[in-house]
């Protein structure tokens, strides 16, 4: 929320009334953008703007980024949807801020009447509007805006999608269960009814957009990383059972080269690299180092 002489991000499709708007197709093959910041006074703000036509924004995350406007339309993923068009947002995760005086949302801010279609996706970032009251305030909500129970209204489906807080129309996560691996594991074994989001938007048989996140649990256990002393980077202290687990490669000790982690403090055999899916006990490692030596 600072303010300064910042490079603007422009966003994709970004003039609605010159035509301008995206209706492509956006891999970001699991790459993270992070640093996005505009703040003014457009319509249709987010990474993409508006969208028109059939676009797909997929396997992206936007981190440390800040969408804010007096206008309206702002989503950190895509600002506003055009009418008799549709977007689709799958394997995307968002921990923006976003903030305007109405027609927000975490992901996807207003719509004209479309589609909007999230998958396998979560927000844990921060709405604000800046709209004091009046029924319009009901345009905005931390995963996507939109009168979407009404007849003349467009369509949203929302199927394993996660938002950190409360949403009309995603289910509610704790800040505990983002962090601790709940809503990875609900991401990752989608296909398991028991870890499926959608499957929790039921109330009486009917179809309930708000809810919380049951059913899934995941097992930790300890995990202890020997570095060097005075060594204050945080490493993790738990691994998820069931999953391997990467084991940090970048350790960085000045003067000195990494040569990776034992199981033992003699540092005898051979370097582990990962914790297999199948352990289940509380690991300890330490880290193998060697002086490094400049020559010239």
């Amino acid at each position: 929320a600072n303010t300064g002489d910042f490079v603007q991000w422009t966003p994709i499709g970004n003039d609605f009334f010159e035509d301008k708007v995206y209706s492509g197709t956006f891999d970001g093959q699991g790459h993270t953008i992070s640093g996005l910041y505009v703040s003014g006074n457009g319509w249709n703000v987010g990474f993409v703007g508006r969208v028109s036509g059939t676009a797909v924004v997929k396997n992206l995350g936007i981190v440390d980024s800040y969408f804010s406007s007096s206008n309206n339309y702002l989503g950190s993923i895509v600002g506003g949807v055009a009418k008799k068009s549709s977007v689709t947002i799958a394997n995307v995760y968002s921990t923006s801020t976003v903030k305007s005086e109405n027609w927000i949302g975490g992901l996807v801010g207003g719509y004209g009447k479309g589609s909007v279609t999230i998958i396998n996706s979560y927000f844990a970032g921060k709405t604000i509007s800046t709209y004091l009251s009046g029924e319009y305030n009901t345009h905005h909500d931390d995963l996507v805006s939109g009168d979407f129970d009404m007849p003349i209204s467009g369509t949203l489906i929302v199927v394993n999608t996660f938002v950190l807080g409360t949403s009309n129309h995603g289910t509610s996560a704790t800040a505990t269960q983002l962090t601790d691996g709940t809503v990875a594991a609900a991401l990752h074994y989608y296909h398991d009814a028991l870890a499926d989001g959608s499957m929790f938007g039921i109330s009486d048989g009917k179809t309930a957009f708000s809810g919380s996140l049951e059913g899934v649990s995941v097992t930790t256990a300890n995990i202890t990383l020997h570095t060097f002393d005075g060594d204050a980077t945080a490493y993790s202290s738990k691994y998820i059972v069931g999953n391997t687990t990467p084991l940090p490669v970048n350790v960085e000790r000045e003067g000195y080269t990494f040569f990776g982690w034992y199981d033992n403090a003699d540092l005898e055999g051979d370097a582990v690299t990962s914790i297999s899916s199948s352990e289940t006990d509380d690991k300890e490692y330490w880290a193998k180092f060697e002086r490094s030596h400049s020559v010239t």
